[in-house]
């Protein structure tokens, strides 16, 4: 809304011109433009109330994750999976979300139903993890692996990484970290809560504050979130999956999304697994569990906050880089570990900060830009990106991690995976060598560099000027664009 207010609904740039167009009023003047843009409260390019809304979203969408998220492996401990079963169940799972997860963001794409399909998954997932709370589920092995599949198959969590760097735009597209950075300080938190929760009331808490977060999101999600639709000039250029696939098939392209399964084979042995670790081979408390986790945000927060500034610095090669040194360190230390030590793995854990903070800039910025060189899929290839990390990586870890846990043990796992890292890295440093000697280019794709397509809203010199040359007070983005600011879902454009 114009005036900043959390009490109107965000009104989508499309459905706002129709209403003027149909009440017979006139578009706004070239003078009257100007004067909207700098009578708004502007953050990263968008109104203040709407920056706050979904930074919002994700602080919740994160707690409520934190109160399952790791201790659903405890949960599964506690009824009995041995270590099998569980790296089995937890690797299933992601092989189903990678079916499933694509699939929602093609039908959002495609029929611009972007609202509607998170809504509907959204509800359902939470309605079908709440029946794992219900004795004649999780006394029975096979009511445990039905619903926990069945979770599964709604799981569309990266439809809001979709919509917020639409907002954003290509201008502010690196700010998409100071976004992220709420849902590494929720999940923190809430880690550490639970894991106080956990060993005090037992498990049972747990459900109760997932379901009622999962409902407080949904609401403002019905509430305050329109249901975009892409312009018209993107429809007409999107639906080309032969144009989609190609791109996937780019050299640069496909070494980062084999990339990107790697290290999220890496990163499910560590997020599904080093509870049992540190439960079994540790003797650790909840508490300490929780607090493991807890740490992981010191180093996140401040990375994600800086994300433009250390992309820009680093490249995308370099993010990379950091992000499998870090974990490779972290890995290798858990091998070393002993019941007496075990404190240690606090400090251990501060890397993943690092870690999965370089990661997740470094995919999304790149994810971004191939938006730029295949418009009209929006969602689809935010969440192909993040089902290949989370889902199919992860899945394969947990598989094949919980088998190798179950037969030679904990130690001899870890240090496997520490050591695939390791000659990924080596392959990365070398092929960036030679990427940039040859081609003179980053092995990772760049196209995040390149101007939005879709941006095409024009505005006059003398309104380009005045942005750049009289910032906002109390605006937190200092160097806002004014074509990003008029093409903003939330602000009335101008034809």
């Amino acid at each position: 809304s114009a005036n900043g207010s959390l009490h109107e609904p965000l009104i989508p740039v499309n459905e706002t011109n129709k209403e003027l167009q149909d009440k017979e009023e006139p578009l706004l003047s070239p003078h009257e433009q100007q004067q909207y843009v700098y009578n708004v409260r502007l953050v990263d390019g968008m109104p203040w109330s709407t920056s706050l809304l979904i930074k919002t979203l994700y602080f919740l969408e994160a707690l409520c994750a934190a109160s399952w998220g790791r201790f659903a492996t405890i949960y599964y401990n506690l009824h009995g999976l041995n270590r099998a079963q569980v790296g089995m169940l937890e690797g299933i799972m992601p092989c189903i979300r990678t079916i499933f997860k694509p699939m929602w963001g093609i039908l959002s794409d495609k029929y611009n139903c972007r609202k509607l399909i998170y809504l509907l998954t959204k509800i359902v997932s939470t309605l079908l993890l709440l029946l794992l709370s219900l004795s004649v589920v999780y006394t029975s092995y096979t009511n445990i692996i039905c619903v926990s599949l069945g979770v599964m198959v709604f799981s569309a969590n990266g439809i809001l990484d979709a919509y917020t760097l639409e907002l954003l735009g290509s201008k502010n597209k690196l700010r998409y970290g100071r976004y992220r950075m709420f849902a590494c300080l929720s999940w923190g938190i809430g880690a550490i809560v639970m894991g106080y929760v956990t060993d005090h009331y037992g498990f049972g808490p747990n459900f109760y504050i997932y379901g009622t977060l999962g409902a407080i999101s949904t609401l403002l999600v019905a509430w305050r979130i329109p249901n975009v639709k892409q312009q018209q000039e993107q429809q007409d250029e999107s639906g080309s999956v032969v144009k989609l696939l190609l791109l996937a098939t780019r050299p640069r392209v496909t070494f980062f999304l084999l990339e990107v399964i790697i290290v999220g084979i890496g990163m499910g042995t560590v997020e599904r697994l080093l509870f049992l670790y540190m439960v079994d081979d540790l003797q650790a408390s909840t508490l300490l569990c929780g607090a493991s986790v807890g740490v992981n945000v010191l180093l996140e927060l401040p990375i994600f906050w800086n994300a433009q500034i250390l992309t820009n610095k680093f490249g995308h090669d370099g993010m990379m880089m950091i992000s499998m040194t870090c974990f490779c360190v972290r890995v290798f230390g858990y091998t070393l570990l002993t019941p007496p030590t075990r404190s240690w793995i606090l400090v251990l854990e501060v890397l993943h900060g690092i870690t999965f903070a370089c990661f997740y800039i470094t995919a999304t910025d790149i994810a971004k830009g191939l938006i730029v060189k295949c418009p009209g899929w929006n969602t689809t290839i935010p969440v192909v990106v993040q089902t290949l990390y989370d889902a199919l990586g992860a899945g394969i870890g947990s598989i094949v991690g919980g088998w190798v846990m179950q037969h030679y043990g904990s130690r001899f796992m870890y240090r496997g995976m520490a050591t695939i890292i390791t000659v990924l890295l080596v392959l990365h440093v070398v092929g960036s060598m030679i990427s940039r000697r040859v081609c003179g280019k980053e092995l990772l794709p760049e196209y995040g560099n390149e101007n939005d397509a879709n941006e095409n809203v024009s505005v006059t010199e003398e309104a380009t000027s005045r942005a750049e040359d009289e910032p906002l007070d109390d605006v937190e983005d200092s160097n806002v664009d004014t074509e990003d600011v008029l093409s903003s879902q939330a602000l009335i454009s101008v034809s």
